[in-house]
């Protein structure tokens, strides 16, 4: 009869104990949601708004500008790769008619293939310079819009600027694992047209640049 009360009196005491335990839990799990809760209650929705930058980059007037520019560039540098091929081949023309016996032969085969090496250098530091000029003036112009956005968000009221890429469509031919990450890279999956500022953008940035032109 001892040993049952005991046992009795355990099994109450840990009843008892797994109740405040709970009832410890489940304060500590209500406390912050109740403070969460009022808190979400007094905060101000954020105004979000939605640029397409494709769209606006294509639309930019300083960026057909700059590719003109980039492209004067290219055709100059082409001409200093076409002139270095024209050398090769005629040096090539050259070795290509000599004899067995011509005791020039060997020499003009090495300074051939010297000039091979020096076109196929020309050509490839030409690509790596245009390739970083291009990437600098692009990350220039971004921080343009970037300064434009902000603009039109303290004018307008907007909290918080995204890119919209809502419009893109998924890859019909994909493996799962593409799908996937095509699927999870999204950052827009709706957005109101409501809230489309890539025309303001736009028109603010051209008026700017077309501004400070000469």
């Amino acid at each position: 009869m001892t040993i049952r009360m005991i046992r009795t009196h355990r099994r109450a005491g840990l009843g008892l104990v797994a109740l405040l335990l709970a009832a410890i839990g489940v304060g500590a799990v209500l406390a912050p949601r109740v403070a969460d809760a009022s808190a979400l209650a007094g905060a101000r929705p954020s105004a979000v708004a939605m640029i397409d930058l494709a769209k606006l980059l294509d639309g930019l007037d300083e960026r057909s500008a700059m590719e003109q520019d980039l492209n004067k560039q290219i055709a100059k540098r082409q001409a200093e790769l076409d002139a270095a091929v024209a050398e090769v081949k005629s040096m090539q023309d050259e070795v290509d008619v000599l004899s067995e016996k011509d005791p020039n032969r060997i020499e003009k085969i090495r300074n051939l293939q010297l000039k091979k090496v020096e076109a196929n250098a020309l050509k490839q530091f030409i690509q790596e310079q245009l390739s970083l000029e291009k990437g600098q003036r692009l990350a220039d112009l971004f921080e343009k819009v970037q300064d434009a956005v902000g603009q039109i968000a303290l004018r307008d009221g907007w909290d918080i600027v995204l890119i919209d890429d809502s419009g893109l469509d998924v890859p019909q031919m994909a493996n799962e694992q593409q799908m996937l990450q095509v699927i999870l890279a999204r950052r827009v999956i709706y957005a109101n047209d409501s809230v489309e500022i890539t025309d303001e953008v736009k028109t603010l940035m051209n008026n700017q640049f077309n501004a400070a032109a000469p």
